[in-house]
């Protein structure tokens, strides 16, 4: 029961900064760029803390997106 709530809970987030995350990488923003606009936005990390690079890094590998050159890609 834990398990689905909190996978549940990880989907809605996801949806959520997936959104955010996709329009920034448009701009061409790297990790600490995103970093920052996201804490400049007042969006919290899924732990419900201030995002880092590596945070960023570790939520583009779940969501399956990265960067190249400013361009979206889905892996």
């Amino acid at each position: 029961m834990y398990k689905e709530i909190r996978n549940k809970k990880m989907q809605v987030y996801d949806a959520k900064v997936r959104v955010i995350l996709e329009e920034l990488i448009e701009y061409g923003y790297g990790y600490k760029s995103l970093a920052n606009a996201l804490n400049e936005k007042g969006v919290l990390s899924i732990k419900g803390k201030r995002w880092t690079p590596d945070s960023v890094r570790h939520t583009l590998s779940r969501l399956g997106l990265r960067t190249l050159g400013g361009v979206l890609n889905d892996l």
